[in-house]
């Protein structure tokens, strides 16, 4: 859960792998990003298993946005 967590992080910055993960530091249980100087820069919304062990991740720059999950199942 944690590297998906932090996998979105680099998404949503856009800035990928390339910013270094231990650049930041993702608090999955209270859904907070902080950066190196320990301000909280964005948020993890929403932690989903899909299947076992295959999580993904949703990080948002402000807490306002609420993600929805709309399942497809055949």
């Amino acid at each position: 859960r944690l590297w998906t967590t932090k996998e979105a992080y680099g998404k949503c910055t856009g800035k990928g792998l390339a910013e270094g993960f231990s650049s930041f530091f993702a608090d999955i249980t209270n859904g907070e990003i902080y950066n190196s100087r320990g301000e909280c820069v964005a948020y993890s919304s929403m932690i989903e298993n899909l299947h076992e062990n295959y999580y993904f991740s949703i990080v948002t720059k402000t807490r306002d946005i609420q993600p929805k999950i709309i399942k497809n199942n055949p």
